[in-house]
């Protein structure tokens, strides 16, 4: 009896419930079989379909496919010549180790064979697509008839173009009375590489998601923390700091993975450099690769969940092109030809337990998404029947031949009701469309929630710098450059009763901390991102009983614009938000005490969110942050735009459906244009794609 892999997984895994063991047990699952290493670069063997056979009387009539290109060389030019040129320059300078030297030796009699070729299709890439032909002619024999209905597209890479190619032509000579249209082009784009640059309905907001803009910094460091590469490095160059000039360590041992990945690939011998890494450095070179295609293609880290809804093309294109089928008497074949990218976010947009799951950080992603489930040829089969005694279309769903287990009740084994998987589905494709227009959170870095008891509150921006601080004044600092801690510190002004609720900077970068519910007060700091001095306390003492203080700079009107609310009880029904104008005093001038005889303006906002959280000032519109999530006690959760002139809402920004689960936001920030939040238990986060901002 063969187990499908994910049976492999399932038993695997249930005796690791921590996330920790889940993710070693991946890494052993991952190099029992040394190829997964090399992640969809890997090439698998080809087998066939042994799923039961469907029910009695029904027979194959249509079958609709999504083909990754064969094996092919690497898409990226450069890394060939930069690997030549790293080790003879180094072998020039006399730069190389003995095991340098071995690796300059080995390289050097493949490299005329690998140079000058940038993402061809290989000659067992086309053997491949062959190969899967003769297998579809030989399990649906009733489809490929004389008179079918067989359409074959691609996208305009080459290797996409050859594989379509090789699979036709095998088609034919098999089938010779076959009559098959084929084309190639940029208009299927949206449908066959949504993620590809060229296609023309991806704006730029959306690509500049696509480019990884805000996740990647941080996941660089993740990748530095898993894989030493100046150790690696220092086994092949005596002086791993002078290949600088060529190269940095880690895109010298990248370069050599893709190299040694695609081994398998090549249609001759002697590429297989998996010999100088260890198994854990293929393995940890592998994680940090399989987080990239998660980030692209899959659900992402909390928050996100945006990439696979550009599948929706796609998958709508299946379930058009089966309607058609189911109302044609003539078999029907459709044959699409693209990349590995595209087959991962479809996969997760199908919901497919494989492809959904959710990953809170980096050393999680492993446990939930694993690329090397897509080698080099996958293909994705959707094959519907019929029987003459029975209305009901059945369709069966495959991925390399392996039947796929989907979030439908089954008709029989891998079989489904057509009307239930057309149904399902088509809701997916109207939410996916619905939610692309929502607003995402991009994770920049994660934060630790609680030290030493104290939560996370709100934070603020200065220059490079993010400021975090928790109830009671510990503040903890962040590279907004590089992602990496710089600090952590008490603040001058710490004490156990300092909530921290809000955080803004004002002129000469100095930091403005309220939410003391004791004193209501707000305290001014001079910040650096390793230490703090206490400047200033600023104390509004108003003899109104109202509950709550948050003091909100308006560093543009020099002012301070005070927040308390109406009633004690937060979550009141009839509550309001009333606010205090106060001028901005000297910082250095001493302390200061306001009362009502210094309020320059009051007035009450039009709505009031239970729940509040840290609020900025842009452009004459008080942002305040709100909520819980998920969604509770009919609580609202995002960020609300109020004008300072009127004291009416200009926006209402909902991030109840892409927030991370469970995780209350903690404050909004502007800074350069961009928008940014932190939430608990999460981290930092910017967001994206939202009303947030006036216009």
């Amino acid at each position: 009896m063969r187990f499908s892999l994910t049976t492999i997984l399932l038993l695997v895994l249930a005796t690791a419930p921590g996330m920790g063991q889940c993710r070693d047990s991946i890494r052993r699952v991952t190099l029992s079989v040394p190829e997964r290493t090399g992640g969809t670069q890997s090439v698998r063997p080809l087998h066939r379909d042994v799923s039961p056979g469907p029910p009695k009387g029904y027979r194959a009539f249509a079958v609709s496919h999504y083909g990754r290109h064969g094996s092919r060389y690497a898409t990226n030019p450069a890394v060939y010549q930069r690997l030549h040129d790293v080790l003879e320059g180094a072998a020039a300078n006399g730069n190389l180790t003995p095991a340098g030297d071995s690796l300059r030796r080995m390289y050097g009699k493949v490299f005329p064979l690998l140079r000058n070729h940038s993402g061809d299709l290989t000659f067992k890439g086309r053997a491949q697509h062959m190969q899967i032909a003769a297998d579809m002619v030989e399990d649906y024999p009733g489809v490929f008839v004389r008179d079918a209905a067989i359409e074959a597209i691609a996208t305009t890479s080459p290797r996409c173009v050859m594989s379509m190619a090789s699979f036709t032509e095998e088609l034919v000579r098999r089938r010779p009375s076959l009559a098959i249209r084929s084309s190639a082009s940029a208009t299927y784009l949206p449908m066959l590489n949504p993620y590809s640059k060229d296609n023309p309905e991806l704006d730029a907001e959306c690509l500049r998601i696509l480019d990884g803009q805000t996740w990647m910094r941080s996941w660089e460091q993740y990748r530095s923390e898993l894989f030493i590469a100046p150790e690696f490095a220092s086994r092949f160059f005596k002086r791993p700091a002078d290949i600088r000039d060529f190269c940095s360590p880690m895109r010298f041992a990248m370069d050599l993975y893709f190299v040694s990945g695609l081994s398998s690939s090549m249609d001759f011998e002697g590429s297989d450099f998996s010999g100088f890494f260890t198994a854990d450095e293929l393995c940890s070179l592998w994680e940090a690769e399989n987080i990239i295609f998660y980030m692209d293609e899959g659900p992402g880290l909390e928050g996100n969940r945006r990439q696979p809804l550009l599948m929706w093309h796609l998958l709508e294109d299946f379930l058009d092109g089966a309607e058609a089928a189911i109302a044609s008497d003539k078999p029907s074949v459709k044959l699409r030809f693209g990349h590995d990218m595209p087959l991962m976010g479809l996969l997760s947009l199908m919901g497919l337990p494989e492809w959904s799951g959710c990953a809170r950080d980096w050393p999680d992603v492993a446990c939930v998404w694993q690329n090397w489930r897509i080698p080099m040829a996958s293909h994705l089969e959707m094959v519907l029947y019929r029987s003459r005694r029975n209305p009901e279309v059945l369709v069966k769903v495959l991925l390399n031949n392996e039947p796929l287990t989907l979030p439908l009740e089954a008709s029989s084994g891998p079989y489904y009701r057509w009307t239930d998987f057309c149904g399902h589905y088509r809701s997916v494709i109207a939410e996916a469309r619905n939610n692309l227009a929502k607003p995402a959170c991009n994770r920049l870095f994660h934060i630790t929630n609680r030290i030493d008891g104290h939560s996370m509150q709100a934070f603020s921006i200065s220059g490079e710098t993010a400021y975090v601080v928790n109830d009671g004044g510990l503040c903890r600092t962040w590279s907004m450059k590089t992602c990496r801690q710089t600090g952590s510190f008490m603040l001058g002004c710490a004490h156990p009763t300092l909530h921290g609720g809000n955080v803004n900077f004002g002129p000469d970068g100095l930091m403005y901390v309220s939410g003391d519910l004791t004193t209501k007060a707000c305290y001014v700091e001079k910040v650096y991102p390793t230490g703090s001095q206490w400047v200033q306390t600023i104390t509004f003492s108003l003899d109104n009983g109202y509950g709550g203080s948050q003091a909100v700079l308006d560093t543009a009107r020099s002012r301070i614009v005070y927040m308390q609310r109406e009633d004690l009880d937060i979550k009141a029904p009839d509550n309001r938000f009333h606010i205090y104008e106060f001028p901005l005093p000297p910082p250095y001038g001493g302390d200061v005490t306001f009362t009502e005889k210094d309020v320059l303006r009051e007035y009450v906002l039009d709505r009031y969110e239970p729940i509040y959280q840290g609020a900025c000032i842009f452009d004459g519109v008080l942002l305040l942050s709100h909520g819980v999530s998920p969604d509770r006690d009919g609580i609202s959760t995002g960020v609300t735009g109020y004008d300072l002139e009127t004291g009416k809402t200009v926006s209402l920004t909902d991030l109840s459906t892409v927030m991370p689960s469970n995780c209350e936001p903690q404050s909004v920030c502007i800074s350069e244009g961009k928008v940014y939040m932190n939430f608990n238990r999460m981290g930092l986060y910017q967001v994206v794609l939202s009303d947030i901002l006036p216009e």
